[in-house]
């Protein structure tokens, strides 16, 4: 199974522009999509029938059952029932066929190209059903307090495929488990059912992969990845706020993969209610799921996550560290692990105990004692 995670590109609300100029460019320039070549595929194969005076039994058996799957840089793409289908094809000079029926209508050079469902199967399998996630992320070294219980015990819940919270939002401060819980319903999926397809990725990533796709002329295979997803993991849902071209691809998106009863898992620094400038179909949408607030991790907690940290990076930490270190890092799990990270590298490279004068010079730059 693969959970993709989409690289990150700095993008900012100066997009919205380029995307409305892209889509603008981008209707001037395309005089054939996949979407056209489908509406008018009926009367295509008709047209082949009629002008080659094909035989019904003939037509029925070797054109009707062929169905588009893409069109890419004037390549269209092909699925035929079966292998056996292609040298037919090609032997009875259908496909050519095809090609001249199709350039003549189109007044464009085409290429042909077929495929079988087997092969496409096998291709969707092999791109979305290997995992990149990080596999640091599980259920079982997540530290759980009452802050972010509900979270974590609906985000177990979600991972075994039960998809009555959907969409599921988690909304909580940076640096808070919300990207680790996404994550571990990635990585418990991943081990349960290895045939489903899940991707995991951040809103910018999203919002820069669909201005490529318009840019590329591939808009069609952007959605058809997201839209055959079983399961969508998105983080950081608010940087789509006024965003409006990949806003409304969002909106369809959510529409689509609600219909097909997928499953959502959304993550947000802010609730819906309080995101100014998002469309207000997703924020309507959002709410009609399950949406669950982390909150940040009191001064006990802290001391908790630090042991744990700890203990799994192999290290110990006297007791006036782990109180160092609790009263003086704010409440953001991600710098806590940035601490430990800073003390693990200290332990290992000068083999000395971690003191507390050694923890406050190794620490000086990530945690500041104004905050005890």
């Amino acid at each position: 199974m693969r959970i993709k995670i989409e690289n990150q590109v700095n993008i900012d609300k100066k997009n919205v522009a380029e995307i409305q100029e892209v889509k603008n460019n981008d209707k001037r320039e395309t005089t054939l999509s996949v979407d056209r070549i489908i509406q008018d595929w009926e009367m295509i194969l008709k047209d082949i029938k009629k002008d080659h005076n094909l035989l019904c039994v003939s037509f029925d058996t070797w054109l009707k059952p062929l169905k588009i799957c893409d069109l890419v840089d004037n390549e269209l793409v092909v699925i035929v029932p079966e292998q056996g289908y292609i040298k037919i094809l090609e032997k009875k000079m259908y496909s050519s066929f095809l090609k001249d029926a199709i350039e003549k209508r189109y007044k464009i050079p085409i290429d042909i190209r077929f495929i079988t469902n087997d092969y496409l199967e096998k291709i969707t399998i092999a791109v979305n059903n290997k995992t990149s996630i990080n596999s640091m992320y599980r259920f079982d070294n997540f530290v759980v307090c009452d802050g972010n219980m509900f979270a974590y015990l609906t985000a177990k819940e979600v991972a075994t495929g039960n998809n009555r919270f959907n969409p599921f939002c988690i909304v909580g401060p940076d640096g808070n488990g919300k990207t680790h819980l996404l994550q571990a319903i990635g990585n418990a999926i991943s081990e349960t059912d290895p045939n489903k397809k899940v991707i995991y990725c951040t809103s910018e990533s999203f919002i820069n992969e669909f201005i490529t796709s318009i840019k590329q002329g591939s808009s069609q295979k952007f959605r058809r990845k997201y839209r055959s997803v079983d399961v969508l993991l998105l983080d950081d849902i608010p940087f789509f706020a006024g965003m409006e071209g990949s806003e409304g691809e969002f909106a369809h998106l959510f529409d689509t993969l609600d219909r097909m009863n997928k499953q959502i898992v959304l993550s947000s620094d802010k609730a819906p209610r309080d995101i100014k400038e998002m469309d207000e179909h997703i924020r309507n949408f959002i709410n009609s799921g399950l949406v669950i607030e982390i909150s940040a991790p009191d001064k006990d907690m802290k001391e908790n996550i630090i042991r744990t940290k700890a203990r799994e990076a192999g290290i110990f930490l006297r007791d006036d560290v782990i109180d160092y270190i609790a009263s003086n890092c704010n409440s953001n799990v991600s710098e806590i692990e940035g601490s430990i990270k800073s003390l693990v590298a200290y332990s290992e490279l000068s083999k000395y105990m971690i003191s507390l004068d050694a923890a406050k010079d190794v620490l000086k730059s990530i945690v500041s004692e104004n905050n005890n």
